[in-house]
């Protein structure tokens, strides 16, 4: 993270010290047919703690077996932050990620990480997908 945000120019602070935005991350390591996959998601903070956009993302580790953490190497964290650094500066230099591919729905053969109820339709969700505020 610290190498990909010294490449952009983007000051990565210690929790200590005074920052424009907080960045909370969340993995979750998965193996589907065999194929073991890496999903993130960066929540990204203002100085008020109200949560100021929501980067989100899969990668494919490339690598088989039954041990998913395993497969998250360097270079697999290394893409990780590259997209989500790169959707951070999207969102300082007033962009938004135009080539960002479209969120798909996960096939129901994996493991449940969030459910929405289909019967509630006030209720708006997205897999894995780009969401400003």
């Amino acid at each position: 993270l610290d190498s990909e945000a010294r490449l952009r120019n983007l000051a990565v602070v210690s929790r200590k010290d005074s920052a424009a935005y907080r960045v909370r991350s969340y993995l979750a390591a998965q193996v589907r047919g065999g194929r073991t996959s890496i999903a993130w998601v960066w929540d990204v903070y203002d100085r008020d703690q109200q949560r100021a956009l929501r980067l989100a993302g899969e990668e494919p580790t490339g690598k088989n077996g039954t041990d998913a953490w395993a497969s998250a190497d360097d270079v697999v964290l290394r893409r990780i932050a590259q997209a989500g650094l790169t959707g951070l500066g999207g969102m300082i230099n007033g962009t938004t990620p135009g080539d960002a591919a479209p969120a798909t729905v996960p096939s129901g053969n994996g493991p449940a990480i969030a459910r929405v109820d289909e019967r509630s339709p006030e209720t708006v969700a997205s897999a894995l997908s780009f969401s400003a505020n």
